[in-house]
């Protein structure tokens, strides 16, 4: 379950300019947000 609620974060991450908040930034670096 808690990758389920994971992978709805790192959409959110990807959609919404606020997944780029400092406190998001790591969270993203880790989920391979670099594409």
């Amino acid at each position: 379950m808690a990758k389920k609620k994971q992978k709805q974060m790192k959409v959110t991450l990807v959609r919404s300019p606020i997944g780029y908040q400092p406190r998001h930034r790591e969270c993203a670096r880790g989920l391979g947000l670099t594409r």
